[in-house]
C-alpha cells in the first residue's frame, strides 16, 4: 500500500504528543508524524524560539532529515502551527525543497490578518485568565504550580512569536491544494477567513467547519477531522 507522511505542527504552548489522539482514526496509509517544537516534549531542554523564522528553520531541518526520498507528504498546522507551516512552505520554496502535496490550515486567520488584541505581555493573573477563556486546558492544570511554572513561559513566548509576526507578501502563491478548518464556536473564527485563505494558493481549496471551539480537532469533532484528512489524502493515492 502506498504511504503518505502527515507532518503536524501544534498550537501555541502545545506539544506534538497531542496529535497522537488521531492515531486510531487515521488510515493505515497515512504516516502520522507530529513535529515537536523547542521547549516541550523531547525538546524540553532546547531554548525557546525568538521568532517564527527560528521555528520554521527548526521544523524544516527535521523534515529534511525525516522525509524518505520521493514519498509524498502533507502538512497540518493548528493555530500558531498554521502560521509556521505557511512560512515553512516559503522556506521550502527558497531552498528548492520538494513541496507538500496538501496543506491543512486550522484555527487561524490568514498570515496577513493582524489582530488588535495582544496577550503575550499581560500580567500573570490576566494572562492565566486568558488561557482559561481559550479553553482546551484542564482545570487541574491550574492547580499544579509546578506545571504552571513550566508551561506559562512556553505559551507566553509562543504567543509573542505569533502576535509580533510581520507578514511579507510573496511574489508567488502556494503550489498545492489546501484545506481550511475551523471550529464554529471559536471566538477567533471569522466567517470569510476561508475565502481569504483561498487566495493564497493557485491550486484547489476546500473549507470545513466543525462543531466546537478553538480545540475542536482534539475534542468532540476529532473523528470528523480525521475523516476529512483520510478522504483528502487517500484521494492522492488512488
Amino acid at each position: 500500500m502506498a504511504k503518505m507522511r502527515l507532518y503536524c505542527v501544534p498550537y501555541a504552548g502545545g506539544s506534538a504528543s497531542i496529535y497522537n489522539k488521531w492515531k486510531k482514526g487515521l488510515s493505515e496509509s497515512i504516516v502520522l508524524t507530529p513535529v515537536e517544537l523547542a521547549g516541550r516534549g523531547l525538546k524540553f531542554s532546547r531554548p525557546l524560539y525568538e521568532s517564527i523564522q527560528q521555528s520554521v528553520d527548526d521544523v524544516f531541518e527535521y523534515i529534511a532529515r525525516d522525509l524518505p526520498d520521493e514519498e509524498p507528504y502533507a502538512l497540518f498546522g493548528h493555530s500558531l502551527g498554521s502560521l509556521i507551516i505557511y512560512e515553512l512552505y516559503n522556506k521550502m520554496h527558497e531552498e528548492q525543497f520538494r513541496k507538500p502535496i496538501h496543506m491543512f490550515f486550522s484555527g487561524r486567520e490568514t498570515p496577513d490578518y493582524k489582530k488588535e488584541q495582544v496577550y503575550y505581555h499581560l500580567p500573570e493573573g490576566q494572562f492565566i485568565d486568558r488561557i482559561k477563556e481559550m479553553g482546551g486546558t484542564p482545570d487541574e492544570f491550574f492547580e499544579n504550580q509546578q506545571l504552571m511554572d513550566m508551561f506559562i513561559p512556553v505559551l507566553r513566548k509562543d504567543l509573542e512569536m505569533n502576535e509580533t509576526y510581520t507578514y511579507e507578501e510573496k511574489p508567488y502563491k502556494l503550489q498545492c491544494d489546501i484545506t481550511i478548518l475551523n471550529g464554529a464556536e471559536d471566538e477567533g473564527y471569522i466567517l470569510d477567513c476561508a475565502e481569504r485563505w483561498r487566495g493564497y494558493t493557485e491550486q484547489g481549496s476546500a473549507a470545513r467547519i466543525y462543531k466546537g471551539g478553538h480545540f475542536y480537532l482534539f475534542e468532540g469533532s476529532m473523528h470528523r477531522v480525521t475523516s476529512t484528512i483520510n478522504q483528502t489524502l487517500t484521494s492522492y493515492m488512488e
